[in-house]
């Protein structure tokens, strides 16, 4: 649902034009947090998740490391919140 929410933003605000600030702010565009969520959903499970990713046009390599940025991820909140 995120995913799509940063989705739909992008597309409301595409067109404004994209300033040099904006790729400075300290957040990401919306389109890109559309596609780094999906690809995380995607890394969880591919096989369950495949649909999330169809077609996005997201190339193979960029799926595999999905998984690999997923683990990436999970062992960062595991570690945090352990503490």
């Amino acid at each position: 649902a995120a995913s799509d929410l940063f989705d739909a933003w992008d597309r409301e605000f595409s067109g404004t034009g994209i300033e040099d600030a904006d790729l400075a702010d300290s957040h990401s565009l919306d389109a890109q947090r559309f596609y780094s969520i999906s690809c995380l959903a995607y890394g969880a499970n591919p096989d369950r998740n495949a649909n999330l990713v169809d077609g996005l046009g997201i190339e193979p390599d960029r799926l595999d490391s999905c998984v690999e940025d997923f683990n990436a991820t999970e062992r960062a909140w595991k570690r945090l919140l352990r503490r």
